[in-house]
């Protein structure tokens, strides 16, 4: 049996956050440029800004009260448990927050994130 990758860190302040999920994104940046020519096709494309966008879950700690508006500089680390594989993406910080409630009484925070830089360790 292969042992899968299953931990998420998420450091803020130095202090770590339980995170349910994290779901990055990656834009290349790169546009088509729809140009006039006999094919009716673009043709080419223009290099553009790459950002990285991750959407996380995390659980709501009620005796660590956090202002999840004002998270700038986090680190999220992705690795398994040997350390043999681990990615991290830096300098992480608040876009929007939503909230949500579940019937098995766990509040959760949804958090909109963006990072300046993506890492493979």
């Amino acid at each position: 049996m292969t042992e899968l990758v299953g931990s998420i860190i998420m450091s803020v302040d130095g202090d770590d956050v339980d995170v349910v999920s994290v779901s990055p994104t990656r834009n290349t940046g790169r546009k088509p440029v729809k140009t006039m020519n006999r094919t009716g096709r673009t043709t080419g494309f223009a290099k553009g800004v790459s950002d990285i966008m991750i959407k996380v879950t995390a659980v709501v700690d009620p005796t660590k009260p956090r202002n999840w508006d004002a998270i700038e500089g986090a680190k999220i680390s992705i690795e398994n448990e040997d350390g043999s594989f681990r990615e991290s993406y830096l300098g992480c910080g608040t876009v929007s927050v939503g909230e949500q409630y579940t019937v098995d009484n766990e509040a959760r925070i949804d958090i909109d994130m963006y990072s300046l830089d993506h890492v493979v360790e």
